[in-house]
């Protein structure tokens, strides 16, 4: 899917700047593909959401 140039400038470039002000970090499509064990339909990182979860609602 390609984006246009407005739309990277008007709302894909704000998001990836308010996710990473809020703690996000932006993952490479490699080290995606890592975390999601090569499996490309899987969406959720479950290696890192897990721990996350058990820090924040502990």
């Amino acid at each position: 899917m390609s984006l246009s140039y407005l739309e990277d400038f008007d709302s894909v470039i704000p998001a990836i700047q308010v996710l990473h002000a809020l703690g996000w970090k932006y993952l490479s499509r490699e080290e995606a593909v890592k975390l999601r064990n090569g499996r490309l339909d899987q969406v959720v990182l479950s290696e890192v959401l897990k721990p996350w979860l058990a820090e924040t609602t502990g």
